[in-house]
């Protein structure tokens, strides 16, 4: 009776190792799909952390460009309104001039018509002297 029993507590300890290495069994499949879900987080930050370097690298990048892009733009817009200016100032010489041609062409006109009439009356003189001359 008593080496039943004992046999009896055998059996059920054994089942109970059964269940435990089982359970043991369960728990480290549990432990190394945990320790290679923890590998492929860490590896995700990684990335994550790389990816986020390279997006704020491809931010100050962009944001000097644009900085450029307004400095230049800033620029073009001074230079084209110095060219207004001077496209301005050459209008206003170049009207000057040309009322000074004319006035100048005006001028040499009245003084050829002076001319032409001087040498006409020249010629009327010339001819008055060679007639009183003849007399």
């Amino acid at each position: 009776n008593k080496l039943e029993e004992m046999k009896e507590d055998e059996r059920i300890l054994k089942d109970e190792m059964n269940v435990m290495q089982k359970y043991s069994t369960v728990l480290e499949r549990e432990k190394l799909d945990e320790k290679n879900f923890r590998i492929k987080l860490e590896e995700e930050l990684l990335q994550n952390s790389k990816n986020h370097e390279e997006e704020v690298q491809l931010r100050l990048k962009f944001e000097s460009k644009l900085n450029n892009m307004h400095s230049i733009h800033r620029d073009l817009g001074t230079k084209y309104r110095r060219a207004l200016l001077d496209i301005e100032t050459l209008q206003n010489t170049n009207e000057l001039l040309n009322t000074k041609k004319i006035e100048i062409i005006q001028e040499l006109n009245g003084i050829k018509t002076q001319f032409a009439e001087q040498e006409n009356k020249l010629a009327y003189d010339k001819e008055k002297i060679i007639a009183l001359e003849k007399e």
